[in-house]
C-alpha cells in the first residue's frame, strides 16, 4: 500500500501545514493509499464514498471528513462538480503550538472507531470554513513570499557590486 507523505517545501514554510484543493490533491484516486498527516477535507460539492480502515463513509454536498495519519483509505468519488478544500498537517505542528502531546488524540473525530468521521453541515458554515481556510492559505503563501524577498534583499545588499 503506497504512503504519500507530508513535504512542507511544497508552501515554502516551515510548517507542517497546508491547504490544498482539487487542483492540487487527486480524491479520484480510487486505490487504497494512507498518508503520513491528517487530513480535514471540506467537500463543498461531492458525491460519492470513501472507505476508511473498515468503515464507508457517504460523502455529498457540504460533508466534512477527518481522516487521521495512516488510517487506510479508498475513496469513490465522481469528478463532476467536485470542489473541496482540504487542511493536511502533521502531528509535528500541533506539537510546536500547543503543550499537549495527546491532543489529536483527544480530538473526537481523530482516533475513535464508534462514529463516523464524517459532519454534515449547512451551506453558510461551509462558506465560513471555507473562507477561514482561504486566510490561513493566504498567511502560508505571504509567509512564503515575504522569506524570499527577504532572503533576496539579503542577497543583494551582501553581494552589491
Amino acid at each position: 500500500m503506497q504512503t504519500i507523505n507530508f513535504h512542507k517545501t511544497e508552501c515554502g514554510v516551515d510548517f507542517f501545514i497546508n491547504i490544498l484543493n482539487q487542483d492540487t490533491i487527486n480524491y479520484l484516486q480510487t486505490d487504497a493509499h494512507n498518508t503520513d498527516y491528517f487530513e480535514v477535507v471540506f467537500f463543498t460539492k461531492a458525491k460519492g464514498k470513501v472507505q476508511i480502515n473498515d468503515q464507508t463513509i457517504d460523502i455529498q454536498d457540504n460533508s466534512i471528513v477527518f481522516i487521521s495519519a495512516f488510517q487506510k483509505r479508498a475513496w469513490r468519488i465522481k469528478e463532476q462538480a467536485l470542489e473541496f478544500k482540504t487542511l493536511i498537517f502533521r502531528e509535528d505542528f500541533l506539537n510546536e503550538f500547543f503543550s499537549d502531546k495527546f491532543f489529536t488524540h483527544k480530538m473526537l473525530f481523530f482516533y475513535q472507531l464508534n462514529h463516523e468521521l464524517r459532519l454534515n453541515v449547512s451551506d453558510s458554515e461551509m462558506k465560513r470554513f471555507n473562507e477561514f481556510l482561504a486566510e490561513i492559505k493566504t498567511e502560508l503563501v505571504d509567509t512564503k513570499k515575504t522569506a524570499f524577498t527577504s532572503s533576496d534583499r539579503s542577497y543583494t545588499t551582501f553581494y552589491k557590486p
